[in-house]
C-alpha cells in the first residue's frame, strides 16, 4: 500500500497539538471537569470563594482590592486556580505558582494579581484538591495537587518539553500579535509586556 502523504500545514498542525505546552491546559480542563468527584469539590470552592470575596476586610486597601473580584466569574476563576494547582504532581514554589497564575486576574497591578491569587488559593486549599505545605517555621511555602493524572495525560505532559522546529513555511506577520504557528495564539511579538498598537518592524522576523 502506498503510504499517504501529509501537506506540511497538517504535519505542523500534529505536532503543535503533541508537543507545544500550550495545549496542556485544554487537556488538563477536560480531565479535571471530566472527574465526577472532583466537580462537588469545584462547588465547594464556588461556595467558600463567594463567601470570602463578600466580606468586608480590617483595612481599606484590601477591600478596594477585593472588590475587582465582584465583576468576575467565580467558578471559572476557581476553576482556573484548581486545573493549574494539577499541574503540581510534586511540590512547587507557592511563589512560583501564584506568579505564574497573576495573569488570570488581568489586573494591570501585578504585586496586587499575585497577592490576591495567593489569598485565592488559601482559601481554596478548603477543597483538599490541593494541599499547601511548609516544612518548618521558617521554611518556604509549597503546593502539591492532590488530583491523580492518568499515565496518558502524564505522558502527554512529559512529551510536551519541547515544541519541534516548523515543517511549513510560515506566513508573513501582518500584526504585532501575529504567529507563526497554526494553532498557538500569541500575546505580542513584543517582549516585556510592552505591547502596543503602532507599527513594529516585522520584516525582521519575516527573513
Amino acid at each position: 500500500m502506498k503510504p499517504t502523504l501529509m501537506l506540511t500545514d497538517d504535519m505542523q498542525r500534529a505536532n503543535e497539538y503533541r508537543f507545544a505546552r500550550q495545549h496542556i491546559d485544554k487537556y488538563m480542563r477536560d480531565y479535571v471537569l471530566a472527574d465526577v468527584e472532583v466537580i462537588p469539590l469545584i462547588d465547594k470552592g464556588v461556595e467558600l470563594l463567594t463567601a470570602w470575596v463578600n466580606q468586608t476586610f480590617s483595612y481599606e486597601s484590601k477591600n478596594i482590592r477585593i472588590s475587582g473580584l465582584r465583576g468576575m466569574d467565580l467558578r471559572e476563576l476557581v476553576i482556573d486556580v484548581i486545573v493549574a494547582s494539577a499541574h503540581c504532581q510534586t511540590e512547587e514554589l507557592f511563589t512560583s505558582f501564584t506568579a505564574r497564575m497573576a495573569g488570570t486576574l488581568g489586573w494591570d497591578d501585578k504585586k496586587s494579581s499575585i497577592t490576591t491569587i495567593a489569598e485565592i488559593t488559601a482559601v481554596l486549599c478548603d477543597t483538599d484538591l490541593f494541599d499547601l505545605t511548609q516544612a518548618d517555621r521558617f521554611g518556604s511555602w509549597h503546593i502539591i495537587s492532590n488530583i491523580t493524572l492518568s499515565l496518558q495525560l502524564q505522558e502527554y505532559i512529559a512529551n510536551c518539553a519541547y515544541l519541534p522546529p516548523l515543517v511549513h513555511k510560515p506566513k508573513k506577520l501582518r500584526h504585532n500579535r501575529d504567529t507563526p504557528y497554526l494553532t498557538i495564539g500569541q500575546d505580542s511579538v513584543i517582549l516585556n509586556k510592552g505591547h502596543h498598537n503602532d507599527d513594529v518592524c516585522l520584516d525582521v522576523l519575516d527573513s
